[in-house]
């Protein structure tokens, strides 16, 4: 009897639904109209819409609105920004979905391509933030993943993973959570709902495992791209300006 009392408010305390801030979670939807005209034939146009998803979370709140983490190749327009050549126009739409459906578009963002991260900043978007973990997992501990694979989302639905950290390998983190396209920039929770990591890509032929950067790079990326909106909107502290200073210099 002892036992089963004991087990019943463990299982209670663990319940994965009281751990991950799913109201934290948003979808992303980005959306490229491009026209590209014949070269011997300038008048003749031809105009195709391109979409793409993502995921991503929300990690910090201000009065105006929230800064969201996501993959950096979520962000990067690079690849058909060098196609502008050949192009006669490009038009870009981001946006991003909260769990109730609501809608945003995205303002500036901060891109890392060596971690593969990006923080943007959405104004009017008030969801609560998910809080960056201050310790990274070890091999073996269970993680959680919340993501929309293939675009995979709706109201109040978010498909919700759960696996293991497996390790480092060739400088790349490894979690034993399914991944595929529309799952970049999904995070990885700890069993305290804190950010570990983010998924940023899947092997090829093996799409169970994916690659996360390190939960170093994802929080120094996020504290700089802060820190640098703050500059811009001329809402520096002193301790603020501090830290900016010590960080801009190299070792």
């Amino acid at each position: 009897m002892c036992f089963i009392l004991f087990s019943s408010c463990s299982n209670g305390l663990n319940n994965v639904k009281d751990i991950l801030p799913r109201d934290s979670f948003l979808k992303v939807d980005k959306s490229i109209q491009v026209t590209i005209c014949s070269p011997s034939q300038p008048d003749i146009c031809v105009t195709r819409q391109i979409g793409a998803t993502g995921s991503a979370v929300v990690v910090k709140n201000n009065k105006l609105g929230s800064f969201v983490l996501t993959a950096g190749h979520v962000c990067d327009n690079t690849e058909m920004n060098n196609l502008a050549s050949k192009i006669k126009s490009i038009k870009y739409r981001f946006r991003v979905v909260d769990i109730k459906g609501r809608t945003y578009r995205t303002g500036d963002f901060s891109i890392e391509r060596a971690s593969d991260t990006c923080v943007m900043f959405v104004k009017g978007l008030k969801q609560p933030a998910a809080k960056l973990s201050s310790h990274s997992p070890e091999e073996g501990d269970r993680v959680y993943n919340l993501a929309a694979p293939m675009g995979i989302f709706d109201v109040y639905m978010i498909p919700t993973f759960e696996g293991f950290y497996s390790g480092r390998s060739n400088n790349k983190y490894i979690y034993s959570i399914p991944a595929k396209g529309g799952s970049s920039g999904s995070p990885i929770f700890n069993h305290e709902g804190e950010i570990v990591g983010m998924v940023s890509m899947a092997f090829t032929r093996f799409s169970h495992l994916s690659i996360s950067p390190s939960r170093e790079s994802i929080v120094k990326h996020v504290t700089k791209a802060i820190l640098q909106y703050r500059v811009k909107s001329k809402n520096l502290t002193l301790l603020h300006k501090i830290i900016l200073f010590f960080s801009s210099i190299k070792p």
